[in-house]
């Protein structure tokens, strides 16, 4: 009997706590919790095709086609640009743009340079809504800085080269989800396999989260059950 009553006394126990459970969002690049440097952003009918207007250097502004994520893009093509934003999570993933003129960036989590990416291809066929980079095993409990720069060094004397943002894909961190709840993963766009598929979104980690809330769940079954036994 006291193994029985060892067994309901922790069941019960687990089935009352809320844990903390990752829920996967989209950041469109319209949402106002991205933050672009410069902070004016220009219309496409100012820099859309016009390499001529020299207002675009250093500058971000908007365009975009039905097959961009929410219709729109942020475009650049100048030094000392880049988007920011903060969450608490362990791992996100930059959607965008791969084309023939494609540029580079860098990516900064904390304070630290983690890594870059190439918007580059010889295809010749732009790519929309594209993995260009995704960044892991980040501290869930951590509320983190990222930013994406444009990388300059790449451009010469009369060639430009863009870096287009259209979305990111975030995993956090939710201390308010129920046990018994886990959010369903957001819809991403399905891509052909090229030689960036080590930049290719993972989103496995669905099923560690819904084995922490089927365990809770067991848990508290077990002490229903023990209770009807005793």
């Amino acid at each position: 009997m006291s193994f029985m009553r060892a067994i309901v006394a922790i069941a019960a126990l687990l089935a009352t706590l809320r844990v903390s459970l990752a829920r996967q969002i989209q950041l469109d690049d319209m949402d106002v919790r991205l933050l672009w440097t410069p902070s004016v952003v220009l219309s496409a009918a100012d820099c859309s095709n016009r390499p001529d207007n020299k207002d675009c250097d250093g500058r971000w502004w908007t365009e975009g086609q039905d097959t961009d994520r929410g219709k729109t893009v942020h475009d650049t093509w100048g030094a000392d640009t880049s988007v920011s934003f903060s969450f608490k999570g362990s791992e996100f993933t930059v959607y965008g743009i791969l084309l023939d003129a494609g540029a580079r960036a860098t990516v900064m989590v904390d304070g630290l340079n983690v890594g870059t990416f190439n918007c580059a291809t010889s295809s010749g066929q732009v790519q929309h809504q594209w993995p260009l980079f995704v960044h892991k095993d980040m501290d869930p409990q951590v509320t983190h800085q990222v930013v994406i720069a444009y990388d300059p060094t790449a451009n010469t004397a009369g060639n430009r080269l863009w870096l287009g943002i259209d979305y990111f894909i975030l995993e956090e961190t939710d201390d308010d989800i129920p046990s018994e709840t886990v959010a369903s993963p957001t819809e991403s766009s399905t891509q052909p396999s090229t030689s960036q598929t080590s930049l290719a979104a993972d989103h496995s980690g669905s099923g560690a989260r819904q084995s922490s809330a089927t365990l809770i769940r067991t848990f508290a079954l077990l002490a229903t059950l023990a209770t009807l036994a005793i």
